[in-house]
């Protein structure tokens, strides 16, 4: 069953380990686009110890950025961060970014945080505590000139940051006959710049998602390429669900899913295709 807490988890587990796969309709950039970057120094110190346990500083994706127009010339990186004590390689500690390199289409920057190394497959969940920091670490980078049209490019995995402006999933013109709306949430850090756009019909779900290139993990199989208002879109299939996958004009991912909260079928790619169609503006 797909639920908004479980999109949350996935985003902080992806948040934390840094897998991030690229498609080709997602935002990262060919590698004839990404110009030679210098070798980014980390910041030191490189280990830390809290609670008796060695962090050690990587790179790390952020999560989304914000521009506030009053202030264009710069840019707020939200990277995730959490402390589990009682599994600290679920940790991500003492975020923070600069600015690698400015170009007149894009800011190519990067993120770093304190983790555990560990090798192997784990699940971790985040709660909201009042008592806890937020799990979203602003971090304000100072640009050269206003960031304007130019791309925020995260240097560790080529994507291309997508700016949060509290945006909504578009509502589309066309549903199947017997959806309902069921809920709506913003791209922001109160939904772990994750939003979504949700219909039911029984047990059956569409969810129209918007999110971040560096946040964004697509394990399903690629069936079918096609085209969404001018932007190359990919079809997939997983057990339990079927995507069209495209970046829209902002950058940002946009996936029109369906599947059923009891296991069966979904909708055909015609349909699919269809609601992503209605929705293009």
């Amino acid at each position: 069953m797909r639920t908004m807490t479980w999109s949350r988890w996935l985003l902080a587990l992806v948040g934390v380990f840094g897998v991030f796969v690229g498609s080709a309709c997602t935002s990262t950039l060919p590698p004839e686009h990404l110009p030679v970057l210098p070798s980014v120094p980390l910041p030191t110190p490189t280990t830390i110890v809290r609670h008796g346990v060695s962090y050690r500083v990587a790179e790390v994706a952020p999560a989304a950025a914000m521009v506030d127009p009053a202030r264009p010339d710069e840019i707020q990186l939200a990277v995730f961060r959490a402390e589990n004590r009682a599994y600290p390689q679920c940790s991500q500690l003492s975020p923070s970014a600069r600015v690698v390199r400015e170009t007149a289409d894009k800011v190519f920057v990067v993120a770093f945080a304190y983790r555990k190394r560990y090798t192997g497959n784990l699940g971790c969940s985040y709660s909201r505590l009042s008592t806890a920091p937020p799990l979203y670490a602003t971090l304000t980078l100072h640009l050269q000139a206003p960031v304007g049209s130019r791309l925020l490019v995260d240097v560790k995995s080529g994507d291309v940051v997508g700016v949060a402006a509290g945006q909504r999933p578009p509502t589309p013109s066309y549903v199947p006959p017997g959806y309902r709306q069921s809920l709506v949430n913003s791209f922001d850090a109160n939904n772990d710049f994750f939003a979504v756009r949700q219909f039911t019909s029984g047990n059956q779900v569409i969810e129209i998602r918007l999110r971040s290139a560096t946040a964004w993990k697509q394990d399903g199989k690629v069936v079918a390429n096609t085209d969404v208002a001018g932007h190359n879109a990919t079809v997939t299939d997983q057990s339990d669900e079927r995507c069209v996958t495209w970046t829209d004009d902002q950058n940002l991912i946009r996936e029109v899913c369906s599947f059923s909260t009891r296991g069966g079928g979904y909708l055909s790619t015609d349909q699919l295709e269809g609601i992503a169609q209605s929705m293009t503006s």
